[in-house]
């Protein structure tokens, strides 16, 4: 009888393992035809330009040849999609300024991070009538724009896969507000994780700085800001964290600089002039309709 048991528990572990497996590679075959869309429609739509011959290759960098770096086909989208951004706010005169990971990259590395996989910006919250009212304006450049705990999420349609759930974090736009004094970030969520409040001065006036191959927006005082979350040390010291497009937790590790990670994310382009004139237009009409 025991030895009947031992036999049926045999048998019962060996499925439970093959059925992980085979969940595994399933979701894993998921995600690349995620990649796969998104690489084909960023070719073929947005900036013309080939990377590889597919985007199993695009993984293998990834995963293989740098596993600590986002692969380019995700960095040219990054850059792609934060100059449309900028170029939609400059035009309806609505400021914005960078935010965590993208701050420091602009500050410590003058463009993306090469091992960052999202950007953040920040908006004050009375603007955000306003970026609503430009949704539109974002959905015409093939964006998606969802309410998040931070405040939006902005996201190119073609990385959605609804069949596989998969929807990386590609821009979040953070809502923060003031009381006359202070500046301190909106939504309750973000107040739990970071409950800081910056004086008015730390942000405003925002400045323009380059960043890769076009300029973005900073706080004023961006030194403040980086020592008040990434410590003093965040010119020499890199962290290691979550990965929002392998849906990874936080489980942060510390890594000194070398000099070759002072580089910005390659490549940086070409990238396309997508707010074209005609836009423009449909973004100062949209703009005279709020201010009536």
């Amino acid at each position: 009888m025991k030895i009947k048991n031992k036999i049926y528990f045999s048998i019962f572990a060996i499925s439970i393992i093959s059925a992980t497996y085979v969940y595994k590679n399933i979701y894993e075959l998921g995600l690349w035809s995620y990649k796969q869309r998104a690489f084909t429609y960023l070719q073929e739509n947005i900036l013309h330009v080939p990377f590889a011959e597919s985007i199993l290759e695009s993984e293998i960098y990834r995963k293989k040849v740098n596993k600590n770096n986002t692969a380019p086909a995700d960095i040219l989208l990054f850059y792609q999609s934060l100059k449309d951004l900028h170029e939609i706010f400059e035009t309806a005169n609505l400021n914005y300024w960078l935010e965590g990971g993208t701050l420091l990259g602009a500050l410590r590395h003058g463009g993306i991070i090469p091992w960052d996989d999202d950007v953040d910006v920040t908006m004050h919250m009375k603007d955000k009538a306003i970026f609503e009212a430009l949704i539109p304006i974002f959905e015409q450049l093939g964006y998606k724009v969802i309410k998040a705990h931070v405040g939006f999420q902005i996201y190119n349609q073609a990385t959605e896969d609804q069949k596989n759930g998969v929807r990386p974090a590609y821009m979040d736009v953070f809502l923060m507000e003031d009381d006359g004094k202070k500046l301190f970030y909106s939504l309750p969520e973000m107040q739990k994780s970071w409950p800081q409040r910056f004086s008015l001065d730390v942000m405003y006036p925002t400045k323009l700085v380059n960043f890769g191959a076009f300029k973005a927006r900073i706080p004023n005082k961006p030194k403040v800001i980086l020592d008040t979350f990434y410590g003093t040390s965040w010119g020499e010291i890199a962290y290691e964290g979550a990965d929002h497009l392998e849906n990874t937790k936080d489980n942060y590790k510390i890594f000194k600089l070398n000099q070759n990670d002072f580089k910005p994310a390659e490549p940086q382009g070409p990238l396309k002039n997508r707010v074209t004139p005609e836009l423009i237009k449909k973004i100062a009409l949209t703009i005279s309709k709020i201010k009536k």
